[in-house]
């Protein structure tokens, strides 16, 4: 495995090729991809200057659950999967959930 820092941002319009394009690989994540885009936190890793994955958090009263998270498959094995769980649990401690949950 060849570890490659992920810069995580938050999901901007421009992005949501990149989440269709993903989920397309995925077999019917495409109609769960536009709830996400309507009603999720998503963020998404870049590596060097590319998108390389993203996450979909939906925040409840108590917790955050992890609806969507995709690499793409030219940066899988390089640690980004893993960089998105920390964030994700990152932003679940900064938004005051107690815990951070699968889908």
């Amino acid at each position: 495995m060849t570890y490659r820092k992920a810069e995580i941002r938050p999901l901007r319009e421009d992005d949501e090729p990149l989440l269709f394009g993903l989920a397309s690989l995925d077999r019917g994540a495409d109609e769960r991809t536009l709830a996400v885009l309507e009603h999720e936190t998503v963020f998404v890793a870049e590596v060097a200057g590319t998108p390389a994955g993203y996450v979909a958090l939906d925040r409840s009263e108590r917790a955050v659950r992890v609806d969507q998270l995709f690499v793409s498959p030219e940066h899988e094995a390089e640690g980004v999967g893993r960089q998105l769980l920390e964030y994700a649990e990152g932003y679940a401690i900064y938004s005051g959930a107690e815990a951070l949950r699968e889908r």
